[in-house]
């Protein structure tokens, strides 16, 4: 058994700080005055356990927390610490922790645990926080003697736990009730249909003697429509006899025929084998013809080259002539540089030969001191000598560059000739240009008038197919116009037929923005001229009627009790913010279609742009989810694959009368185009080639004629150049005047220089003996070696000016010249020889040919006509004969004719007949097949299509049936003999009365003829609603079965709680009650308002003190109806005893001696159960075995504990 051995409590309400109760007995008293914190102890003990805020005397945890304003920083948290002490030794500490932010914190053993488990902990040990079985609040006692009956049960429900399963029961009795419900339902639907059943049989009966009398009557046009048949049978065996033998008079005619069709068409064939040879003869005369009208332009062409070749070939001559003389002179000026070159080169080598002289020191002294006496007496003469070589030097160059006086005329001459060849290249270039602009401009002519022609082509061709495709749209436009007409027509008459047809589904619904209708149509697609019928029976129904009626359309139909469509996805909001929405909230529509409209526009959307149905349709969360079309005319299918593009052109609707004339009047236009086209075409363009190849002649010719032109002024211009020169240089001097200065200074020179020589060979004489040289002077002394070295530094640029002459002259290269020239001469004389001479020759050879051959062909055309004209009598004769016979063909097909039209009237008669047979549903018997079968096909049973749940007839158009062929069964006539009309005019007389009698019977009556498949059906239903009652039956019996479960569960809780406390109150009672007035006490006992659920209604607690009278419990005085509510109580805790009890001023209504029965009650039990009471009198608590007072310290504002053990004290 546990104990409570420790509490600890932490900043709990009125305890600040720490404060514990160490020991705890069996029966422990607290004590103190109000306000001091008893009841907060009670509180603190409550909490630890579990209990709920609510009965804490307190709105939420945080307001546990002890609050004192007084404090500089307030607690954040309290907590209770409760240890149990088991008598085995085990303990266990519980802890509860409440945060100032209302949250709570658990801990067994000082480990955190949830509320949950803590909970389970304390059950283990019987303690319950939702039964509180453990205490008894301040005021409890009072409300229990004061509850009502139904109170007590609720409490009684709590503490036996029955209360848990109420809302199970609750749950499975109003199933159990809607089970009932639904059985009674259904057994009244059954009797109803039962009562149904026999109204629609006597219905059936009559039905059924109508269906006999219909087969009767059927069995009679049966007979009828065979006396018939066997009559156009054997009309038709008679005409088809008299056809046979007429086939096969006509098969000899067609034969013989044959044989004079085939002797007039190869007659035929002759003739016009000998018209196209004719005629491919005049071809090749004509095109002879032509090829030498072709050759005439070229005899012109080859005259005018010969002639510019002459010319061309004569320049070329004199120019070659020019070239050779000029050649002549550069050989001749060329010699004369080469022997001045010479010259020069021998006085080069003169001065190399002084240049070497060896002296000793000695001798080179003595040289010096010569020198010096030579320079003193000749230095003056030196001086003057130079001066006259420098002069000379001067006019020498003078002269020599006016010297080619020669030269300058002929290079004159030279301009003047070029001059006149450059005139002649610009009138030959003016010519062809005046030429080539005239060519051009026939050009420019030629080339407008074929774009004009052009132009009128494409304009022929753009109306032309312009008109094509208004003619195109025309047909369409007819053809709608009539299939419109016909779907119109067969739609109204199956609405006025049939009551399940409901139209077409675009006649059904509105748009919400009639803006949106094109692209609400297009969504809808080729479901917008389905018909939407209320089931497959109609749509059976339908098709057999347009069967019948030979419609030609094609229609598609919609069951609104067979469609089945997925559910629409949610729009998320990205899709909501693209603008995309369902069509199918775009419209408006009976709530009856809805689930055709949810089948066609089943997750279609629609959207402004056809970007933002690509942003969808390849955006991988939506892939594969949705349809959509925009309201340009797009429409991006599920697997994002686009089926249009733009917003498709519309074809005005017009009057069908209009749209032919209009058809008409574009018919005779595209012929009249047609023939302008043709005569567009048959111009014939005029060849620009020729003249494109005439004017790039033209240019070529004038780009070689400027080339020369460029190369002759060239050289003028050099020349030009030179003889320039020679006038600048040449002004003002006098060339005479020139040669004759030079003589004189070269006289006063050589004077000069004989004087020098005489000093020198004086003066050196000695020197030039003792070095063997003739002048040492001229070879050793500075003056000397300068003029040497000047001498040889003229002389090389003397020669170095040879030189360049001698090349400048040979690489003017007029023998290259000559050679090119004489080439050119060769090729245009060549070109003469081959191209001219080749080309006349060989024209003139195919002149001559081509004349030979149009004489001969001419001959040949002459016999040919002649052999032509005897082929063609001989073909008139073969037409005459083939002619005949075609005549005798005709006659004999006309008879044909004739018995064919007998025989057809009478084939139309059986076909009629059969087709009656076959649109009354008569079946007629046929040989081979037994009577059962009939020749007509029965309707075909249509078909579901798929998931679509569809009825379409893919093809209502047949071909027309004949039954000529069909071999019908007369076995049944046999007994009905006819051998002429007469009497089978008779015969169907006879029978058509008797058919008409028993039409007469039928129509008097009025059965329902639905009466025998209703009956049916009712019998169907009733099977159906006799399932229905026994699934239901066994439904209600489940849930009642479930319901007892619970029930009996719920029961047998509630009596083990009551019986036990029904039989441990009166003990108690008595023991509470007894003294020594009245040892036996009172009496007390429970009693139930409902035995069978006592759960649903309430109890009575009845106790009556000690020789008191039988009175209500709220008859008792206060004391009374305490120890009776305490009675009670203690019964209640006996039945889930807790290991202990705590009582909050149980006693506070109790007079002494009630007091002190309670606590010798408390004394008796305490070793059972552990007893914490909070009392104020003393009768009570000085009888407990320890005291736990309870105080005020108004200093610190916080209650504080005291402990007493009375045990060591006697009372």
């Amino acid at each position: 058994m546990w104990r409570i051995e420790q509490l600890n409590l932490s900043d709990f309400k009125s305890y600040k700080g720490i404060h514990s109760i160490p020991q705890f007995h069996n029966f422990q008293a607290v004590i103190g005055p109000n306000g001091a914190g008893k009841s907060n102890l009670m509180d603190a003990i409550s909490f630890v356990l579990g209990v709920r805020v609510g009965f804490l005397r307190g709105s939420n945890l945080k307001d546990l927390i002890h609050d004192d304003p007084t404090m500089d920083t307030p607690p954040t948290r309290a907590s209770v610490e409760l240890k149990l002490r088991h008598n085995t030794g085990d303990e266990k500490i519980y802890k509860r922790t409440v945060m100032v932010s209302g949250s709570s914190e658990y801990r067994i053993d000082n480990k955190v645990v949830t509320e949950k488990e803590y909970q389970s902990q304390l059950r283990d040990i019987n303690i319950d926080v939702k039964a509180r079985n453990f205490l008894v609040f301040q005021g409890d006692v009072s409300q229990v003697a004061s509850k009502s009956g139904k109170e007590l049960t609720k409490m009684i429900e709590s503490i036996c736990g029955s209360d848990e399963l109420s809302k199970e029961y609750d749950d499975l009795k109003l199933k159990k009730e809607k089970a009932e419900e639904q059985t009674m339902t259904c057994f009244q639907k059954k009797k109803g249909m039962n009562a149904e059943k026999r109204q629609y049989k006597a219905m059936k009966e009559e039905a059924e003697k109508y269906q006999t009398l219909e087969d009767e009557m059927a069995e009679k046009k049966k007979e009828l429509m065979l006396v018939d048949i066997r009559n156009y049978k054997k009309g038709m065996a008679k005409y088809k006899n008299e056809m046979e033998e007429k086939n096969e008079s006509l098969e000899g005619l067609i034969t013989e025929k044959t044989g004079k069709e085939m002797h007039f068409e190869k007659s035929a064939e002759n003739v016009r084998n000998k018209e196209n040879e004719e005629h491919s003869k005049r071809d090749e005369l004509r095109k002879l013809k032509g090829e030498r009208e072709n050759m005439k332009p070229m005899e012109g062409r080859t005259q005018a080259k010969r002639k510019i070749l002459y010319e061309k070939l004569k320049k070329a001559e004199k120019e070659m002539k020019e070239v050779e003389k000029r050649n002549a002179e550069e050989k001749e000026r060329i010699a004369k540089l080469e022997n001045e070159k010479a010259e020069m080169e021998k006085l080069m080598k003169d001065v190399e030969h002084t240049d070497n002289v060896m002296m000793t020191e000695k001798q080179k002294k003595t040289f010096e001191k010569m020198n010096e006496a030579y320079l003193s007496r000749c230095g003056e003469k030196e001086r003057r000598k130079d001066e006259l070589i420098l002069s000379i030097t001067r006019d020498e160059e003078v002269v020599k560059e006016l010297g080619n006086v020669e030269d300058v005329k002929v290079l004159k001459e030279k301009i003047e000739a070029i001059q006149t060849q450059i005139g002649k290249y610009d009138e030959s270039i003016e010519k062809e240009k005046e030429e080539q602009k005239s060519d051009e401009e026939e050009l420019e002519k030629m080339r407008g008038a074929l774009q004009e022609k052009n132009a009128n082509l494409e304009r022929v061709s753009h109306a032309l197919k312009e008109t094509d495709e208004t003619m195109s749209e025309l047909r369409m436009s007819l053809k709608e116009n009539q299939h419109e007409i016909l779907m119109n027509e067969t739609m109204d008459n199956l609405k006025r037929l049939f009551s399940k047809v409901y139209g077409q589904v675009n006649e059904l619904y509105t748009a919400n923005n009639k803006r949106q209708s094109d692209t609400i149509s297009l969504a809808i697609g080729k479901y917008n001229k389905a018909v939407v019928v209320e089931d497959t029976q109609t749509a059976i129904e339908c098709l057999k009627y347009c069967k019948e009626q030979r419609t030609k359309i094609v229609l598609t139909f919609l069951c609104l009790k067979e469609l089945r469509s997925k559910d629409f996805y949610e729009l998320d909001d990205n899709l909501k913010s693209l603008g995309a929405s369902f069509v199918y909230n775009n419209i408006k529509f009976s709530d009856k279609y809805d689930s055709v409209f949810r089948f066609v526009l089943n997750n279609t959307l629609i959207v402004d742009t056809l970007k933002t149905a690509r942003k969808i349709a390849f955006n991988q969360r939506y892939k594969h989810m949705f349809r959509i079309v925009t309201s340009i005319g797009s429409v991006v299918e599920k697997n994002s694959l686009m089926v249009g593009g733009s917003q498709q052109k519309k074809r005005t609707k017009k009057n069908a009368k209009k749209a032919q004339e209009e058809y008409n009047e574009l018919s005779a236009k595209k012929i009249e185009l047609e023939e302008e086209m043709a005569q567009l075409q048959s111009v014939k363009e005029t060849n620009l080639e020729d003249f494109q190849l005439r004017i790039n002649g033209h240019k070529h010719r004038i780009e070689m004629l400027e080339k020369r032109k460029s190369e002759v002024e060239a050289d003028r211009e050099k020349s030009e150049s030179e003889v320039k020169k020679y006038e600048l240089k040449s002004k003002g001097k006098d060339v005479k005047e020139v040669k004759k200065r030079i003589l004189s200074n070269k006289d006063e020179m050589n004077s000069i220089e004989k004087d020098i020589l005489e000093q020198q060979t004086a003066i050196f004489k000695e020197l030039n003996e003792e070095l063997g040289i003739e002048n040492v002077y001229l070879m050793c002394s500075n003056k000397s070696v300068q003029e040497r070295e000047k001498k040889r530094f003229t002389l090389e640029q003397n020669i170095k000016v040879i030189d360049e002459k001698i090349r400048i002259e040979q690489e003017k290269d007029t023998k290259q010249t000559i050679e090119d020239q004489k080439k050119e001469v060769e090729k245009i004389q060549q070109e003469i020889n081959e191209k001219i001479e080749k080309v006349e020759n060989e024209l003139k050879e195919k002149i001559r040919r081509n004349e030979e051959l149009v004489l001969e062909k001419s001959g040949e055309l002459a016999q040919i006509v002649r052999d032509e004209e005897k082929l063609k009598g001989e073909m008139s004769e073969k037409k005459k004969e083939f002619e005949e016979v075609e005549n005798q063909i005709r006659q004999t097909q006309k008879d044909q004719s004739h018995l064919q039209s007998m025989y057809g009237k009478l084939q139309a008669g059986l076909d009629e007949t059969v087709r009656s047979a076959r649109m009354e549903q008569i079946e007629l018997p046929i040989v081979g097949k037994g009577d059962s079968k009939s020749d007509s096909k029965s309707p075909d049973k249509s078909s579901k299509e798929g998931t679509q749940n569809t009825l379409q007839m893919m093809e209502i158009v047949t071909q027309s049936t004949t039954y000529a062929e069909t071999e019908f069964d007369f076995s049944s006539i046999e007994k009905i003999k006819v051998r002429n009309m007469e009497e089978y005019n008779a015969v169907r007389t006879e029978m058509t009365e008797e058919i008409a009698k028993l039409e007469a019977k039928i129509n008097g009556l009025t059965p329902n003829m639905k009466a025998i498949d209703q009956f049916n059906g009712i019998v169907d239903k009733l099977k159906d609603i006799n399932d229905d009652f026994e699934e239901v039956r066994k439904e209600a019996k489940n849930a009642s079965d479930l319901f007892n479960e619970v029930k009996l569960k719920r029961t047998k809780m509630f009596m083990e709680a009551f019986d036990h406390i029904s039989s441990a109150i009166d003990p108690i009672y008595k023991e509470l009650t007894k003294s020594s007035k009245h040892p036996l006490g009172g009496t007390a006992f429970l009693s139930l308002e409902n035995t069978e659920e006592p759960y649903l209604s309430g109890l009575k607690y009845n106790a009556m003190p000690p020789f008191k009278r039988f009175h209500d419990l709220e008859q008792l005085s206060g004391g009374e109806k305490t120890i009776a509510a305490l009675a009670l109580l203690f019964a209640i805790q006996s039945f889930y005893p807790s290991p202990f009890f705590i009582l909050d001023e149980i006693d506070a209504a109790l007079d002494v001696q009630n007091v002190l029965q309670v606590a010798k009650y408390i004394q008796k039990k305490c070793n059972d159960v552990q007893f914490l009471v909070i009392s104020l009198k003393d009768t009570l608590y000085e009888r407990a075995d320890a005291l736990v007072g309870v105080a005020r310290d108004l200093e610190k504002k916080t209650s504080v504990i005291y402990t007493l053990d009375l045990k060591d004290y006697e009372f």
